[in-house]
């Protein structure tokens, strides 16, 4: 075992090594920066354009973007999900998908609605329990545009990732009965 390891790590190729190594001297100087990463985080862009006002029609700026954030909320709503995806995808893959789809809006409900991560995890298995048909429309939408996306080398990928973010900020703020840009 040991051996086979050996051989595996001495085929790999130097420059990855030299780049970890310089990750890794990186890593105290980026723990010293600023917490918001001097306001040019792109978790919000991750966790829905809801909190930027985009889908109500008002202009991107990055100080209202990471003020309202619960960062601590954030990250931790998403290890919730994370964990229990990883659990159910260990149990046979099909109760991983499902935990994925019903816990889909989580970091909507922690980013937009200021929800604590637990409450965040409920609200939206309610959410896409109430709402499951249109969900299903939105996830083979979803899946359909990142095919499209994929199929152009990848390259497609950039509009397609947008269209998404934005397909689900739009469903969510639709389905909540929140305000919507024209």
């Amino acid at each position: 075992l040991f051996g086979t390891l050996g051989l595996a790590l001495s085929s790999v190729p130097s420059f990855y090594i030299m780049a970890i190594q310089k990750q890794v001297k990186l890593l105290p100087l980026a723990l010293r920066g600023d917490p918001d990463a001097g306001g040019l985080l792109s978790i919000n862009y991750v966790s829905g354009e809801h909190i930027t006002g985009f889908t109500e029609g008002r202009p991107l700026s990055l100080g209202s973007v990471t003020s309202s954030i619960d960062f601590p909320q954030v990250v931790l709503a998403a290890l919730i999900v994370g964990a229990v995806t990883f659990v159910g995808l260990l149990l046979c893959i099909l109760p991983g998908i499902v935990i994925a789809i019903l816990t889909w809006f989580t970091q909507f409900f922690v980013v937009g609605k200021g929800m604590s991560a637990t409450d965040a995890v409920g609200a939206s298995i309610k959410f896409v329990s109430s709402n499951l048909g249109e969900m299903i429309v939105l996830l083979l939408a979803s899946i359909g545009v990142f095919i499209l996306g994929a199929l152009v080398c990848g390259i497609g990928l950039i509009v397609a990732y947008p269209v998404i973010l934005i397909a689900n900020t739009y469903a969510f703020r639709v389905l909540n009965g929140d305000p919507v840009a024209p």
